[in-house]
């Protein structure tokens, strides 16, 4: 097919831009029918938005907004970024304001892909209040950002989003939103509880860059924030027994979490760092 259409746009005379540009648009198309997001994006990318015959900026938006939903669907968040960017420098041209939602759902995917959970759950918490989207696609965009919310790390800016989406009458219909509440108000979050909300996540959100579960890290986190709310003191079997997860594993956890703290710092620690705080824990004795 693709042989097949190269072949017709180089008889093509040079200045049929328009010809080129629909044989091209409809090449993409049918990649794209087939599930070749690459091929089709590629397809698109060699149209020429500056040319004799320039496309107005309504239509250069449309092309960059197509190109990069494709390259997301292909999963290539870095290049998809790239083209929404490019959109977005068009926002404020003439007939360019209608494409100021799909700028924002595609961004805050972009943002979900790259694992930027929270900037992403914010984005998309923003399009879920836009009235001119059709209800089912709020709800879809809410659900989103709630995900995103629980698969954000904790801080400041996944507390407010935590206290936003909390408090949104909207939420509570939402299958996720007992572990959402359940984040919230610091109770402690069990392995089945985990199950059906694993399930519905996509590729990039299971693991991160080192093939580590992002939720279990997560809710590990959060369970030990929990627990240290219930318990003043707690034997290491029974804390491993209530964070579902093996006693080295706390150990490792502990150590991770408290450094981070008491540096006020996301860096990881230093073998130093961990030594001097299991010998004040005791492990070594």
């Amino acid at each position: 097919l693709r042989i097949l259409a190269d072949s017709i746009l180089a008889v093509l005379d040079t200045t049929s831009l328009l010809e080129k540009c629909a044989i091209r648009t409809r090449l993409a198309g049918l990649h794209e029918e087939a599930g070749r997001y690459v091929e089709a994006a590629e397809t698109l990318k060699r149209i020429s938005t500056d040319s004799a015959q320039p496309c107005s900026p309504a239509q250069k938006m449309a092309l960059y907004l197509r190109i990069g939903r494709l390259l997301l669907d292909s999963g290539d968040y870095a290049e998809a970024e790239q083209y929404v960017n490019r959109a977005s420098l068009l926002q404020t041209e003439k007939d360019c304001e209608a494409y100021n939602v799909v700028i924002q759902a595609i961004y805050a995917r972009v943002l979900d892909g790259r694992r930027k959970f929270t900037d992403a759950a914010q984005r998309y918490h923003e399009l879920s209040l836009v009235v001119d989207l059709p209800e089912s696609d709020q709800k879809t965009a809410l659900s989103r950002s709630i995900t995103c919310t629980i698969l954000a790390a904790p801080g400041t800016a996944r507390s407010r989003m935590l206290n936003t989406l909390f408090k949104d009458p909207r939420a509570a219909q939402l299958p996720s939103f007992p572990l959402l509440e359940k984040l919230y108000l610091d109770r402690l979050i069990k392995s089945a509880e985990l199950v059906e909300f694993e399930r519905e996540l996509q590729p990039h959100q299971r693991t991160n860059e080192h093939g580590q579960s992002i939720v279990e890290g997560v809710i590990v986190e959060h369970n030990m924030t929990a627990v240290s709310r219930l318990y003043n003191n707690i034997a290491l079997p029974t804390l491993a027994e209530l964070l579902g997860i093996s006693a080295e594993k706390v150990i490792f956890k502990f150590a991770f979490v408290s450094v981070e703290l008491s540096q006020g710092s996301k860096g990881r620690p230093s073998l130093v760092d961990l030594v001097d705080l299991f010998s004040r824990c005791g492990v070594f004795t």
